[in-house]
């Protein structure tokens, strides 16, 4: 399953920051989250991938136990959609019966 490590340089780390704090649309707020959940150091990897263009971010959450996972892709296919769930139920929960 592809994943894309994304890094974020310090100010658009504030702009994310201050987007959620204003406020505004739900989904602009939870997208801003989610870059930062998802932002790491660059001497925390080995190389870092840069995408310029559009990606699709699948989210699966078990808000009760407070899990979020979230898987980057380049297109929102159902191939991915696919393999988001094989994912899910092979490697998040492995013991699930249904």
């Amino acid at each position: 399953m592809p994943r894309y490590i994304v890094t974020l340089t310090n100010d658009e780390i504030q702009e994310l920051k201050a987007l959620i704090q204003k406020g505004g649309k739900g989904y602009c707020i939870e997208l801003a989250q989610i870059l930062l959940k998802l932002n790491r150091k660059p001497d925390k990897v080995d190389s870092v991938y840069v995408r310029n263009d559009v990606a699709d971010v699948f989210m699966i959450s078990e808000p009760l136990a407070g899990m979020r996972e979230t898987v980057v892709t380049q297109t929102r296919t159902a191939l991915y959609f696919a393999e988001i769930l094989r994912y899910t139920s092979d490697t998040l929960y492995p013991r699930t019966e249904k």
